[in-house]
């Protein structure tokens, strides 16, 4: 019991120094976000998430709670005009940045890249290494470049027993029957 408290603290520590030290305001306290490269102070983030190390994630980006993301993970493009005659793109300007949606409980691989504006809807799973250029629908599977739809997570009865679950406040669904 006890050894559980210290390693409580000790997270809750842990996790708020390094909130403080990337200056991350819009991140839950107990969601932890290893050192990373580049990561931008706009950053939302629910309960209980994760961000391995070296992650560059650019800005407008909102993550849901239970959020996993493995290392070397980058959100970016889709943000160079590129399509107008006459002009290089180094000059065409940027287009107002779209947000990218990361929903609850979703668990993304080592090495992935998300183009921005996307959104990966709640319970969905990204293999390593894939490149992500649209939307993922909740519950799927996906893997590859460009990542396409390997398998379904669950049954469509488990998928309710998971939104279920999902629909609960965290500290409820971490200790729940």
């Amino acid at each position: 019991m006890i050894f559980k408290k210290l390693k409580t603290l000790r997270r809750k520590i842990r996790c708020k120094f390094n909130l403080s030290i990337m200056r991350l305001n819009k991140v839950h306290p107990t969601s932890l976000i290893s050192l990373s490269k580049k990561i931008s102070r706009n950053l939302e983030m629910g309960p209980y998430g994760y961000i391995g190390p070296n992650a560059e994630i650019l800005q407008n980006v909102v993550m849901g709670k239970y959020v996993m993301i493995g290392a070397h993970f980058i959100v970016a493009g889709n943000d160079h005009n590129y399509q107008k005659p006459g002009i290089p793109i180094i000059f065409s300007g940027r287009p107002i940045p779209k947000d990218t949606i990361i929903e609850d409980d979703v668990w993304i691989g080592t090495r992935v890249t998300i183009k921005s504006g996307i959104r990966i809807s709640r319970g969905a799973v990204i293999a390593a290494g894939s490149v992500v250029v649209k939307d993922v629908n909740p519950y799927e599977v996906i893997g590859g470049i460009p990542a396409l739809k390997i398998k379904d997570r669950f049954t469509y009865e488990h998928k309710i027993i998971h939104d279920k679950m999902l629909k609960k406040e965290p500290f409820e669904s971490l200790y729940c029957d």
